[in-house]
């Protein structure tokens, strides 16, 4: 689950974790630790920032 500003900076290493296929974005607590108001919006957009570093694709179900 990436709910905060320091699981996105560790995404790599959480990554990088045997078995670990896929990981949950929590939108609106990750807006909140990034300083933005709570939204859908906001955590997508930073979502998708990290994802596209890192040549995946986000899924945002």
């Amino acid at each position: 689950m990436i709910e905060t500003k320091q699981a996105v900076e560790r995404l790599d290493e959480i990554l990088a974790v045997p078995g670990i296929d896929a990981v949950y974005v929590g939108p609106a607590d990750l807006s909140i630790t990034l300083g933005l108001p709570p939204g859908m919006a906001n955590g997508v957009r930073s979502k998708r920032r990290g994802c596209s570093s890192r040549r995946s694709a986000p899924n945002t179900v």
